[in-house]
């Protein structure tokens, strides 16, 4: 009974297999459709879920790309843009969500709005075949885990067979998950350079390592459980359940600044700003640019996806040191000529369920600004 799948297991690893095949064959409303039957709906609705989901859109909107780059050819741009247009529909609804603010989904949500996506350095992430393989391993588990346990009474049938074990037998089951073991390490390797492993390879693979379970003392139970621990997060974002008053225009991520090089402005010592981006005259000053930028994300002048997209900018691409520089924040607070603009600054950001998770990972400058304004 506990070799025998039930009616139930099997549909389950039929349902299994074929989502799998639609995420590997890039068939999103396929996808979509087997997703929702399989897995339950407070499952999708969880937080993790959430998250999920937004990788798997990302993975959806640039599986044509990434099948042009692993042919070593350049995304068409038009094309490319056409693909996540409806990625960017999507990420216009998720205004108020806070897993739009961990900082693993943040180059996610930039994706729609810089150009040549796959060379930004905060974003291309995205595009490697790790990325892939992680989204992969999270979706397989999330599936698997719906499969119909082996009921414990059926475990209370099976009598072991008295005598002492047979070494040939036991010698032969060493050798064959050896073989699975190195085909495992070929298929990685694989993975790595880009190379698709065939579905009905893998297929064939996990019939082998589940009939040699039969051979192994609770071998049913032994599973390998590679999802990370998500315990001991920091702190989240506040009054999830309050949207922003921005939070149904969709952003439009601004194309005519270098971001990364505005956080080494920002980031860098006055000497170091002086020596790198003095160019032909003296260089701006850090009042200047930060007034600048209080200018792009409050001005009632400019649309409002434009000073989203802005917002978003500014926490993906790390602007204020948050995650590269964590005592930046807390010394712009203390220094009496940017303490006020790095206030407004802040007040703009927890506008934004992006921008108030963004902040909060930095605890110092929360503490900062508490101390600012009881004094």
């Amino acid at each position: 009974l506990r070799r025998t799948p039930s009616g139930a297991a099997e549909a389950v690893i039929q349902d299994v297999e074929g989502v799998l095949a639609d995420f590997d064959g890039g068939r999103r409303l396929d996808f979509e459709e087997a997703w929702e039957r399989v897995v339950p709906q407070d499952v999708r609705e969880g937080r993790e879920g959430r998250a999920l989901a937004l990788r798997l859109r990302a993975h959806f909107a640039i599986f044509r790309a990434r099948q042009a780059l692993q042919a070593g050819n350049e995304p068409d741009a038009r094309q490319l843009q056409i693909d996540l247009e409806p990625f960017r529909l999507y990420l216009s609804g998720c205004g108020n969500d806070e897993v739009c603010g961990d900082e693993a989904l943040m180059p996610l949500f930039a994706l729609p709005f810089v150009q040549r996506p796959h060379v930004q350095p905060h974003v291309c992430g995205v595009f490697t075949a790790k990325w892939l393989q992680n989204l992969r391993r999270d979706v397989e588990a999330v599936l698997r885990a719906q499969q119909p346990a082996i009921p414990v009474l059926y475990g209370l049938l099976e009598q072991q067979p008295a005598g002492p074990p047979d070494k040939t037998a036991w010698r032969s089951v060493w050798a064959e998950l050896f073989r699975v073991a190195d085909f495992s390490l070929d298929a990685a390797a694989m993975l790595a350079h880009g190379v698709p492993i065939p579905a009905h390879v893998l297929a064939n693979s996990r019939k082998r390592l589940d009939h040699l379970r039969e051979h192994v003392p609770g071998g049913f139970d032994l599973k390998l459980h590679c999802s990370p621990n998500q315990g001991g997060a920091g702190p989240t974002s506040p009054a999830r359940g309050v949207r922003s008053r921005a939070a149904t225009a969709p952003p439009q991520m601004p194309r005519d600044l270098d971001f990364g090089r505005l956080a080494q402005f920002v980031r860098a010592s006055p000497e170091e700003r002086q020596r790198r981006f003095a160019g032909a005259g003296p260089a701006p000053t850090m009042p200047a640019v930060l007034r600048a930028l209080l200018q792009r994300l409050a001005s009632a002048e400019a649309p409002l996806p434009q000073r989203r997209g802005f917002l978003a900018a500014i926490a993906c691409f790390d602007v204020l040191g948050v995650r590269a520089r964590p005592q930046m924040l807390p010394e712009m607070l203390s220094d009496g000529s940017l303490a006020e603009l790095t206030l407004g600054l802040l007040a703009v950001l927890a506008c934004e369920a992006v921008g108030r998770t963004y902040v909060v990972a930095n605890f110092p400058c929360v503490e900062a600004v508490v101390e600012i304004l009881k004094n």
